[in-house]
């Protein structure tokens, strides 16, 4: 995921944690979106480190593990854009489905047998 996306990933999480706040209590939710973007956070983050492994030649992890941290972003992504549904915030729901369409694009060309099956965003 390039800086602008990140960017424009983490205004869209603003603005949904703002009206998740604003909306109250939501007592019993453990997947709340402070939460979730903060996982989607680190997954960014881990995924910038395994591309530096691959830049610098060292040893990434195994695919099975970057697929793992794909899916599991995707997953962070979708229960956003559903929170963002819930508060009806159309934008906002639209910048995280394109965000997820963006690295589910990146998560499948990184599959392909002629790729590189490391490069995660």
């Amino acid at each position: 995921m390039n800086r602008t996306t990140r960017r424009v990933f983490e205004q869209a999480a603003v603005a949904l944690n703002a009206a998740f706040e604003q909306a109250g209590p939501f007592p019993g939710q453990e997947a709340t979106p402070p939460l979730l973007a903060d996982e989607i956070r680190k997954c960014l983050d881990i995924c910038q480190q395994v591309d530096a492994a691959e830049d610098a030649a060292e040893n990434p992890p195994p695919p099975e593990e970057v697929d793992e941290l794909g899916t599991h972003a995707l997953e962070c992504l979708s229960d956003l854009g559903l929170w963002a549904w819930q508060l009806k915030l159309d934008d906002v729901r639209a910048t995280i489905e394109n965000i997820a369409l963006d690295m589910a694009h990146v998560d499948r060309a990184a599959r392909r047998p002629d790729r590189c099956a490391g490069t995660c965003c």
